[in-house]
């Protein structure tokens, strides 16, 4: 039996990255400083490829017997392969994320000496992204034979294009981004 190995998974991702970032500080002749920080942070991965194709986790170590899953051996095995191989395409996971920092305040020394400083700062984080993943028990149910949506289809672990499409769509979520069901 030949497995093939995906060629679509990446050591690095492709992003776009944007930075700003400004600082000006005055002094004003009564001895007041004046200070303003500004920074934002854009980062986008348009790619990072995922799960499914990606080994299934939760079966390492489970052990699969004859003829369950479509196994031609006459022995338990312990499958640790990828629940579609490299039949389907790893789906992208996107992330964006953005950051914004700004900061401004007075400082100065007050007559008797000492010093004073008053700050006011604001941040904020947006993080979005989009994680296709897959069902643990779903997933233990198609194997087992009681899968997909009439509760009937086995999946095979050792052929791929063996698994219907719906059996499949009922296994994975895709999100609505990357819907392929």
């Amino acid at each position: 039996m030949v497995f093939i190995m995906v060629t679509d998974l990446i050591l690095v991702n492709t992003e776009d990255h944007s930075s700003v970032y400004l600082s000006s500080k005055t002094s004003f002749d009564n001895g007041v400083n004046f200070e303003f920080d500004y920074m934002a942070t854009d980062i986008d991965v348009l790619d990072n490829p995922q799960s499914p194709s990606y080994p299934a986790l939760s079966y390492l170590g489970k052990p699969i017997m004859p003829g369950v899953a479509g196994s031609p051996f006459s022995y338990p095995i312990l499958w640790l392969g990828r629940a579609l191989g490299s039949a389907y395409e790893s789906p992208n996971a996107p992330r964006q994320n953005t950051n914004e920092r700004i900061s401004f305040g007075l400082n100065g020394t007050l007559s008797s000496g000492h010093d004073w400083d008053i700050h006011f700062t604001d941040s904020e984080q947006v993080h979005s992204y989009f994680q296709p993943d897959t069902s643990t028990s779903r997933f233990n149910a198609a194997i087992n034979g009681v899968g997909g949506v009439s509760g009937t289809e086995t999946w095979n672990l050792f052929d791929s294009s063996a698994n219907s499409s719906s059996l499949i769509c009922s296994y994975f979520f895709w999100g609505r981004k990357n819907n392929r069901c």
